[in-house]
């Protein structure tokens, strides 16, 4: 018995001993566990997205209705002082993005926005200089990024839309007043840091190229998150500018809308540097975008361009298409044009009565 006992007490006192030790080990899991938390917490708080930002930092009063933070107007001569007031009176536009606004309010906020978006970025600003800052920092997307910008600053050096511009310190972001445009064929302007000359011309892509960030094959693929193919899908692509010591690269627009649903703005559109090996000149044959025109003959409506595509169904002589997109150019029966994307208008033999079909078909038999 007295055995027993004793066998008790020693278990109690190993049960004693261990059990804050246990409870010790507990509080300090639960101290690593709130800790790497806390971290967690300020790694996503110092990456601000449209909805944490929403969250934390209410849209300012002056900006809170559509008409209010889409409102654009005002012009910036060049022979205009950069201040505070002038910097007022003027919305900005980021770069190539249609329908973009950057105001800056009487009562030291600012509000970034997208027509279709509404608004994106907003938060207060103030002026030292020709330097602006952002307090939370302006978010943008740059090379389908997101980038945040604590400092804009105003120059008169000639960029895409002028010589009046806000650029970030690597000349990657650029605003410009809302009413400017885009230099003429031949001027020269600074992208990238680079001095380009404006070069326009419609193109086709002849090969499966990359758009990269930079002229330099090293910068970021733009495509590379995305499953775009340029050398196909493509509704239209054109250059713009071309470094003025340099003939390998051009800045390059591609539009890739659909064209039977471009109720939102079309796109997406990319903007970015494409080596020249990768596209050729398109020189318009008889057929042009969206450009209404007749069947000359009974034409086949094919799932893709080319004689591989599967025909959808038979287009009679006579109908009315409408041309969506132009696509891979072909000799077929001695005639060189393009296949072209066309959809129905007006042809009730073609869409049976109900919605208009759509697909590719030969432009050498439109006029």
């Amino acid at each position: 018995m007295k055995k027993i006992i004793f066998l008790m007490v020693i278990i109690y006192c190993i049960l004693l001993t261990s059990c804050p030790k246990k409870n010790e080990n507990q509080q300090v899991e639960q101290t690593v566990t709130d800790k790497v938390v806390e971290n967690k917490e300020v790694v996503e708080k110092s990456f601000i997205t449209e909805h944490e930002q929403e969250e934390s930092i209410p849209l300012p009063d002056e900006f809170t209705s559509k008409e209010k933070w889409s409102y654009h107007s005002g012009t910036f001569p060049a022979e205009q002082e950069f201040n505070i007031e002038t910097l007022r009176g003027c919305t900005w536009s980021y770069g190539n993005v249609m329908g973009s606004f950057l105001n800056f309010s009487d009562s030291g906020n600012y509000c970034y926005a997208g027509y279709w978006s509404g608004p994106i970025s907003w938060g207060k600003y103030t002026v030292e200089g020709t330097k602006i800052n952002f307090t939370p920092p302006l978010m943008v997307w740059r090379y389908e990024q997101k980038y945040f910008i604590t400092t804009l600053e105003f120059t008169k050096i000639n960029h895409m839309y002028g010589p009046i511009s806000l650029i970030d310190n690597e000349d990657s972001v650029v605003f410009h007043p809302y009413e400017s445009e885009e230099l003429k064929e031949n001027e020269t302007f600074f992208l990238n840091g680079i001095e380009c000359k404006k070069v326009h011309k419609e193109i086709t892509i002849k090969n499966q190229g990359t758009l990269y960030a930079k002229p330099d094959t090293s910068s970021y693929n733009l495509f590379e998150k995305r499953n775009y193919i340029l050398d196909s899908d493509i509704y239209r692509a054109y250059t713009i500018c071309k470094p003025i010591n340099e003939s390998e690269w051009y800045y390059c627009g591609i539009d890739f809308t659909d064209p039977m649903d471009a109720s939102d703005g079309g796109g997406p559109y990319y903007y970015g540097w494409l080596s020249s090996s990768s596209f050729e000149e398109w020189i318009p044959c008889n057929v042009h975008l969206l450009q209404d025109v007749t069947t000359t003959d009974n034409l086949n409506l094919r799932t893709k361009p080319g004689k591989e595509g599967s025909i959808i169904k038979l287009i009679p002589k006579g109908s009315k298409v409408r041309i969506g997109q132009i696509g891979p150019r072909e000799t077929i029966d001695g005639i060189q044009s393009d296949w072209v994307y066309v959809f129905t208008v007006n042809n009730s033999e073609l869409s049976d009565g109900n919605d208009s079909f759509s697909g590719w078909c030969f432009g050498g038999y439109l006029e």
